[in-house]
């Protein structure tokens, strides 16, 4: 086991109409004058900004807001929204909306108590000594941020995505209301699936691991992810089920999957970030391809780790293969569960059918002049290139094998 320390402050309150109790979150915050971050989803959630204002009225608070935000958090949104809460003098941020408003939030709350241009931040040339406190109001099942310190923000001039981890940026509160999600559509309900998925396995997927309890609460995680993703499938507004991938999402990013492990394999989050710099690649579908591509090409490094997956996790029996056989089809159901959720196959080919990947420069990007990149097993700068060719044959090319998708519920209990 490593060592750890797993300090998590953020207040969760969960469940349906708890964002009218923002307003007093917010006063035994102390907060007096916050600034509001919505985008696009905040307007569909049925009067939530004005539930919001409500709330915050009644409790005495003064508000000034931002509106318009859409993924990827840019540098020129953040600009407008440090510009605005110096000028009102704000003392407090408001997130209404997913990961785009999150992590755009969080860059603001950084920004406004610290000088200099903010993408110094994402350069490492400058550390944030001070962030406004920050809450939030999830809208999504995704990779929201909710109960994480960890941020990112988008230079298109550069075509450049930067992520960086700022301890006071973690949320004081986050109210999770699975309804507040129904108005999603299915492109991005999925995405946020593909997103929670792919966290959980990048902290799973590590050497020798002792810490029994961390890898359960992954396998856990992951079966009961997948599950209740197969019931929104057929059943789009089933309130437990979008519960149960709400709450997964949030404990996939607050540090809790990788607990004792060390530090997470990121590879697949590196690389995505690139495709979604220079060609603006949804997360989910991204990241589910490089996974597929990756995990193929690195399992021998620890066969017994991926056959564990495909054990724990998709309940393949014993008698099925040797190890490598069970880690492969493994690895092949988490291929056919992303076609399902249309992450993979001919709804995501769409996405990319007229681009033209540069895969050099691609690489270069994500080695960023580093000789190596990865943990679970270490990779060159030719295999980095060659997995994002297999990651582009995956976003072009790949078709499900229906007559064998599982459609089976993963185990619900631990051998």
């Amino acid at each position: 086991m490593k060592n750890f320390t797993y300090h998590v402050p953020t207040k969760v309150v969960f469940g349906s109409d708890r964002e009218r109790e923002v307003g007093q979150l917010l006063r035994k915050e102390g907060a007096h004058k916050v600034l509001i971050i919505h985008g696009r989803q905040c307007s569909q959630c049925h009067g939530l900004l004005e539930r919001v204002q409500v709330s915050l009225d009644e409790a005495g608070i003064l508000y000034n807001d931002i509106g318009g935000v859409y993924p990827p958090p840019t540098r020129r949104k953040a600009n407008e929204g440090i510009a605005l809460g110096r000028i009102e003098d704000v003392d407090f941020i408001l997130a209404l909306g997913g990961p785009a408003v999150v992590n755009l939030a969080k860059v603001i709350a950084i920004g406004i108590v610290n000088d200099g241009d903010i993408w110094d931040y994402f350069t490492r040339e400058r550390v944030a000594e001070e962030v406004l406190p920050v809450g939030v109001i999830s809208t999504t099942m995704a990779g929201s941020g909710e109960m994480s310190a960890v941020t990112h923000l988008t230079n298109k001039v550069q075509r450049v995505s930067r992520i960086i981890n700022v301890v006071g940026a973690r949320p004081r509160f986050a109210i999770m209301n699975p309804m507040l999600t129904y108005p999603l559509s299915k492109a991005e309900l999925y995405s946020g699936i593909s997103e929670i998925m792919i966290m959980t396995m990048e902290h799973y997927f590590t050497h020798n691991s002792t810490m029994e309890l961390t890898d359960n609460i992954c396998e856990a995680l992951l079966r009961v992810l997948i599950r209740n993703s197969q019931t929104i499938l057929t059943e789009m507004n089933n309130y437990d089920a979008r519960a149960n991938v709400m709450w997964a999402s949030a404990l996939a990013h607050n540090d809790l999957t990788g607990s004792g492990n060390g530090e997470a394999d990121i590879t697949v989050h590196e690389l995505q970030k690139e495709l979604l710099g220079l060609y603006n690649i949804s997360s989910g579908v991204g990241m589910a391809a490089v996974w597929c591509a990756w995990a193929r090409y690195v399992y021998t490094a620890d066969v017994h780790r991926f056959y564990r997956y495909g054990r724990t996790v998709w309940n393949i029996e014993r008698d099925f293969g040797t190890q490598e056989e069970i880690a492969l089809e493994g690895i092949r159901f988490t291929e056919e569960f992303f076609a399902q959720i249309d992450m993979l196959g001919p709804v995501a080919s769409q996405e990319v059918r007229d681009i033209e990947f540069n895969l050099e420069e691609l690489t270069d990007r994500a080695m960023a002049g580093r000789p190596q990149l990865g943990s679970f097993k270490v990779l060159t700068r030719d295999e980095v290139q060659r997995i994002y060719a297999d990651a582009v044959e995956y976003l072009k090319n790949y078709q499900p094998v229906s007559s064998s998708t599982p459609t089976a519920s993963p185990m619900t209990e631990q051998e």
